[in-house]
């Protein structure tokens, strides 16, 4: 039980990473777009 709870903990935060890297994509993408248009 103990295993599978930590499995659980894992794979959330690798889905937390993954959406975290995506909206970080993005924040740098609109920087540079915004960076770019002045």
């Amino acid at each position: 039980m103990g295993g599978e709870k930590i499995l659980e903990l894992l794979r959330y935060v690798k889905s937390s990473l993954e959406q975290l890297e995506i909206v970080m994509g993005a924040f740098v993408f609109i920087y540079h777009a915004i960076g770019e248009g002045q």
